[in-house]
């Protein structure tokens, strides 16, 4: 995850992602327990916004990494939700989401 990600007014306020392998094996058992709601969050506090990862549901290998971005904190309507299967589908809906909010 370092270096992975271009901000311009965010920083990188949690994170639990980068410990996470590219190369994942969801058969694995012992790293399922790595997969979790709270895996990585940027802030921008300029914009009062936030972008939160995580994977849904939690610990489940048919579970989806899930990325949510937050303004004003209202949690119950997000600017944006989306999906991702694996990291490099992560990392590319991640750098849409900051160039598109401008984070």
């Amino acid at each position: 995850m370092k270096n992975k990600l271009q901000l311009s007014r965010s920083i990188i306020s949690y994170d639990a992602l980068s410990d996470v392998d590219e190369t994942f094996d969801l058969g694995d058992e012992e790293f399922l327990f790595s997969l979790k709601e709270d895996m990585l969050q940027i802030s921008c506090p300029s914009l009062d916004t936030l972008v939160d990862v995580g994977w849904y549901p939690e610990f489940d290998p048919r579970g989806r990494f899930r990325i949510y971005v937050i303004q004003h904190e209202n949690w119950d309507q997000p600017l944006e939700e989306s999906t991702a299967q694996n990291l490099p589908q992560l990392f590319d809906a991640l750098a849409a989401i900051i160039e598109r909010h401008a984070l």
